[in-house]
C-alpha cells in the first residue's frame, strides 16, 4: 500500500471513531433528557382519580415554586428541588463532555466524574422510588428505567477501555504538531 492510502484509511478510521462517540453521546443524552421528562411513577390512584406524577423537572418546579403539598416552601423541598436541577446540569455537562470527546481527549476526567455523579443520582432515586412505590401502592414510571440506562451508557463510555483508547489517540492535525 502506497503512503497516501494508509493516510486516507488513518483518516477514515479516525472518521468513525468520531461517528462513534457522537451516536454514544446522542443516545446517552436522548436517554437522559427523556428520563427527565417522562414520569416517575406510572400513575397513583387517590379516591378514585387517577394522577399522573410529575417528571423531575416539573417537579422541581413545583418545589422551587412551593407548588407541592400545601404550598410552603421549606427548606428541605427547596433543597430538593435545587439538587435535581443541579443533577439535570450535571447530565448536561456529562452529554457535552461525550461530544467534547470526540475533538479534546482531556474532558476524559470530567466524563468519568459525572458518571459517577449520574450513577449515584440513579441509585437514590430508585431507593427513594421503590420505597415511595411500595407505600403508595402506585409503579415505578418510564422515567427513571430512561434515566439510568442514559447513565449507564455514559459511563460504558467513561470506563471503557475501548472508548478510553479512542479519547488518547491524536488526530492527524495533532500528530503532525509532535
Amino acid at each position: 500500500m502506497a503512503d497516501e492510502d494508509v493516510q486516507r484509511l488513518g483518516a477514515r478510521v479516525q472518521q468513525l471513531e468520531a461517528l462513534a462517540m457522537r451516536w454514544t453521546a446522542g443516545v446517552s443524552g436522548g436517554l437522559v433528557t427523556l428520563g427527565f421528562l417522562m414520569p416517575l411513577l406510572s400513575t397513583v390512584v387517590t379516591d378514585g382519580e387517577t394522577v399522573q406524577s410529575p417528571n423531575l423537572f416539573k417537579y422541581a418546579m413545583l418545589a422551587l415554586s412551593g407548588g407541592l403539598d400545601n404550598g410552603d416552601t421549606d427548606p428541605v423541598t427547596v433543597a430538593l428541588g435545587v439538587s435535581i436541577l443541579g443533577l439535570a446540569l450535571v447530565a448536561g455537562i456529562a452529554v457535552w463532555s461525550a461530544f467534547a470527546a470526540v475533538a479534546d481527549a482531556g474532558v476524559g476526567a470530567v466524563l468519568r466524574v459525572t458518571a459517577i455523579l449520574g450513577l449515584a443520582e440513579c441509585f437514590v432515586l430508585w431507593v427513594l422510588l421503590v420505597a415511595v412505590s411500595s407505600n403508595a401502592g402506585s409503579q415505578i414510571g418510564p422515567g427513571l428505567p430512561l434515566l439510568t440506562a442514559g447513565w449507564s451508557v455514559i459511563a460504558i463510555a467513561a470506563f471503557s477501555r475501548t472508548y478510553r483508547g479512542l479519547l488518547r489517540r491524536k488526530g492527524p492535525a495533532e500528530a503532525d504538531r509532535s
